[in-house]
């Protein structure tokens, strides 16, 4: 008669069998759907499926050692020795393509090729290890090809396999702090909580070199192990809903809304369905079906609409806050009134618009003196001494054309450059930049915050060019009349 339960027998399928693979798998589907060239997408998914890989259920019925083993029996057992690795690796590396998907530099990529290269060593030694067996088993088998001893992997080796794990986990680590350090505000906000798990992973994952077989054995440390595993995603996930990384929030929001409504459309046109045919079969029959489909299809056409809307602003009242309208108020960036204003004043009014609606401790206004160069035109009042002269760039200047805001390397006060633009079509008249501080209350930018900002950059770029051809203009008058 067996005991009862222990901890390790609930972690293992609950933890290991569920929570895991299932929060692996939905996150990496919504980074795919979103940004199919993010590589951190991609890791997750690894992760997911590795953790139900067919092998081990199908090696879990044998209790014991077979007399013979197959060739198909070997590459199962070769298959399970490392099954492990397509779950960990990817976990290691997610701290060092994140947010962006890929490396911070170029100098960074020794460390997937260094992961890369334990991966193809760990599988070779498994080729010629001398005994091998499940990965989750108490029997082995001699290997049929098999030569290494079984204190080979002992020793100095698993020193060094142990060295070169801990070095790719702590490289990536390192490299996030790296960026976490030269991020923007909202960005560092995206980072934090991510840089916060892979810190504690990474102490976990070392202490388990040192540790007691008991203690690895334990179902407190493979409770342990899981939260900690669980603690990236966790992470990624505080980053998409609270900080809006990825703009993820439009493809949830798109996902509540049409699930819900979709399931009541497809219950109503089966109820009505099935109430006209059992009213009306005996009057018409086999017609009666048909009458019912027609009846349901005029019925979804007529509500859907109506209970989409319902259903929409639900969602965005209790799941997102109002988008706000960054140009709202700014009654200067109209048309109308370009000819009442002058440069300066038109300057002076976005920093103090910007500052009011955003909540920034400091903003500044920059010109462009060439394609890569921005002189300071206007500052906030109070706000700390800019720099003079912003060089930017190729990057920059990249990042720009597409309509992004950049963020700021200098070692003023301000975090982001918004580009204040004219639309030429398969290029944008960069005029000039609109810079932001970090918020007073301490919280990021949103991804609607941000696509605000560049909304109003285009807005003040219209006036902004308006108001420098109405004084060229002038200019031309004064002369003439002159």
């Amino acid at each position: 008669m067996s005991g009862a339960p222990t901890l390790f027998d609930w972690v293992d399928p609950l933890g290991w069998g569920v929570a895991l693979p299932v929060t692996f798998a939905v996150l990496a589907a919504l980074i795919i759907a979103r940004q199919p060239g993010n590589r951190v997408g991609w890791l997750m998914m690894i992760v997911a499926l590795a953790l139900n890989n067919p092998v081990n259920p199908i090696l879990e019925p044998l209790q014991a050692p077979p007399e013979t083993v197959t060739l198909g029996l070997w590459v199962l057992l070769w298959l399970s020795g490392w099954s492990w690795i397509p779950v960990i690796f990817p976990v290691f590396l997610i701290p060092l393509y994140f947010p962006t998907g890929d490396l911070p530099s170029r100098r960074w990529r020794w460390v997937p090729s260094l992961a890369v290269g334990l991966w193809i060593l760990f599988m070779t030694i498994g080729f010629f290890v001398g005994e091998i067996g499940p990965i989750n088993a108490d029997w082995t088998v001699p290997n049929p090809i098999g030569f290494l001893p079984d204190e080979f992997f002992g020793g100095p080796v698993l020193i060094l396999w142990g060295i070169g794990l801990l070095t790719v986990l702590g490289a990536s680590v390192v490299s996030l702090f790296r960026r976490y350090r030269s991020a923007a505000s909202t960005e560092r906000q995206q980072i934090r909580w991510l840089l916060v798990a892979g810190g504690f992973f990474l102490v976990f994952y070392a202490i388990t070199f040192f540790a007691s077989d008991q203690w690895l054995q334990s179902g407190w440390q493979n409770l342990i192990f899981v939260l900690a595993v669980l603690g990236m995603p966790a992470a990624i996930a505080v980053a998409i809903f609270r900080y809006r990384l990825w703009d993820l929030d439009v493809v949830i929001n798109r996902a509540l809304i049409y699930g819900p409504l979709t399931t009541v459309m497809a219950g109503t046109f089966a109820v009505v369905i099935a109430l006209t045919t059992e009213l009306t079969k005996e009057a018409l029959g086999d017609q009666s079906r048909a009458l019912g489909a027609a009846i349901s299809a005029m019925i979804v056409a007529v509500f859907f609409q109506p209970l989409r809307s319902r259903i929409e602003a639900f969602v965005d009242k209790h799941f997102y806050p109002q988008k706000l309208d960054l140009a709202s108020g700014l009654v200067e960036v109209e048309p109308e009134y370009w000819g009442f204003l002058d440069r300066e004043t038109l300057i002076r009014l976005a920093i103090r618009h910007v500052c009011s609606v955003l909540g920034t401790e400091h903003a500044a206004f920059y010109l462009a003196s060439s394609t890569d160069q921005f002189r300071l035109a206007g500052t906030s009042n109070g706000s700390a001494q800019e720099e003079g002269t912003i060089i930017l760039s190729k990057e920059q200047q990249e990042e720009l054309q597409k309509k992004r805001v950049i963020a700021s390397e200098g070692k003023g006060s301000l975090t982001g450059h918004t580009p204040v633009f004219i639309d030429r079509g398969k290029a944008n008249e960069l005029l000039g930049l609109l810079s932001i501080g970090s918020r007073t209350n301490g919280k990021g930018y949103s991804g609607d915050d941000l696509k605000g900002l560049v909304e109003l950059g285009n807005k003040i770029g219209l006036a902004l060019n308006a108001v420098e051809m109405g004084e060229q203009l002038m200019g031309r008058i004064s002369k003439t009349a002159s």
